[in-house]
């Protein structure tokens, strides 16, 4: 069994302390399958695993130019969150619920993992909120020095959250970036800053000031004329990068998704065309869309098969490679189909481990691609009512993936006849 020495903590500074805390000196490496291949030159990488297992793969590879990772990671929220598939079904995507100590060792052996695979001019991004933000910092001062603290920002929004019985609605989340070392990446980025004071664009102080105005004014009855403003070097106050409302395009109905706007901001910001993106915890696939759009190249992991599928239904026509870590059971159901004259119909489902089941009380989802294939092409859906779907009559091959709710994974082919 192959194993990795892990390198210690670079900061001295007071450290966080929980109970049976540890700072581990190794970790083993898995092993893995390529699970999927689509075209030959990679851009691409997706680990359907743990998260420690994966870096720790990672880790054996050569992958110099990891120079900027963002991870949105478990929030210890206590609460489950599910993906919407229709208006009367939801199916659980992942459990919040931690204890405390657990939560921060898991958080503090991935970051360690992290840190080793950043390279020297790298820098991470950690997606946080009120729950945990200050044990975060003090853990992040530990494990990359309390010198390479770059910013706090807060991304600032309207919408969601509660109102609170006792003190200010929480509507912020918040970003811990640091450094690897002393000269990391950075592409200075703008924003624009309103007010009302400024003077008039065409006046000569408002050329001077570089002023322009908004063609429409969206509170204003009227339309126009636009608020003025200016292009202002970014704050660490994000305030103009909504979320996501339901009827948004770019919804995938994964929870928790965030917006491409603020991802497309910090790859901007801490990456080059040259660079790798990594993105520990993916979800919906975020940060790997954003990559794409960017043309950098990006690696997701994520332990939920969902969460892979959605990633890369959002890479149309994209090389990429699927890895599979080898102690998750692929054969722990089994389907059954019918593909005939265009119409695909799921027929029966069996548990290994729960035995039988309605179809329609067990799905998570159902994953189609044309096949054979090189280039993953998700373009069809299968209905969770009916559980069947149509497909182009010329299409003589299928490849599925269904994911049930216990978590059970079923690949294969399923042949028109």
């Amino acid at each position: 069994m192959k194993h990795i020495n892990i390198t210690p903590p670079a900061g001295t500074a007071l450290s966080l302390d929980w109970q049976n805390k540890q700072i581990p000196n190794m970790v083993t490496v898995p092993e893995f399958f390529l699970s999927a291949k689509y075209q030959n030159e990679p851009i691409h990488n997706l680990f359907h695993a743990n998260t420690r297992n994966a870096l720790a793969l990672i880790a054996t590879q050569n992958h110099p130019n990891i120079d900027l990772i963002y991870l949105d990671p478990p929030f210890a929220s206590q609460a489950a969150y599910h993906q919407r598939i229709d208006k009367n079904a939801k199916a659980l995507q992942y459990n919040d619920h931690w204890k405390n100590a657990e939560y921060l060792q898991f958080i503090f052996e991935n970051l360690l993992l992290l840190r080793m695979l950043l390279s020297d001019k790298g820098t991470l991004y950690l997606h946080c909120d009120h729950r945990q933000s200050h044990r975060l910092r003090m853990i992040l001062d530990e494990v990359f020095g309390e010198a390479n603290f770059l910013n706090h920002i807060v991304w600032s929004y309207k919408t969601g959250g509660v109102p609170e019985k006792k003190g200010f609605s929480k509507k912020h989340d918040d970003i811990l970036v640091y450094s690897k070392g002393p000269s990391p990446i950075f592409n200075r980025q703008y924003q624009r800053s309103y007010a009302p004071s400024l003077p008039e664009p065409h006046t000569p102080s408002g050329k001077k000031l570089g002023v322009l105005r908004d063609s429409n004014c969206e509170l204003c009855k009227t339309g126009t004329p636009g608020q003025k403003y200016r292009n202002v070097v970014c704050r660490d106050v994000w305030a103009d990068i909504s979320t996501l409302f339901r009827n948004d395009p770019e919804r995938t109905n994964y929870p928790t998704q965030k917006p491409e706007a603020l991802l497309h901001r910090i790859i901007k910001a801490s990456s080059n065309p040259d660079s790798i993106v990594l993105d520990p915890f993916c979800g919906s696939g975020t940060t790997i869309a954003a990559a794409n759009a960017l043309g950098r190249k990006s690696i997701g992991i994520d332990r939920n098969m969902v969460a892979i599928q959605c990633a890369i239904s959002r890479l149309p026509n994209c090389s990429l490679n699927r890895y599979q870590q080898k102690d998750i059971n692929l054969e722990s159901c089994a389907v059954s189909f019918e593909f005939q004259k265009g119409e695909l119909q799921l027929r029966s489902y069996q548990n290994h481990q729960h035995g039988s089941n309605t179809p329609g009380k067990w799905l998570k989802s159902i994953w189609i691609d044309t096949a054979p294939s090189d280039i993953f092409q998700p373009t069809i859906s299968m209905d969770t009512t009916a559980l069947k779907c149509q497909i182009n009559p010329s299409v003589q091959q299928v490849k599925i993936e269904v994911v049930d709710l216990h978590g059970a994974v079923w690949s294969g082919l399923v042949n028109s006849g």
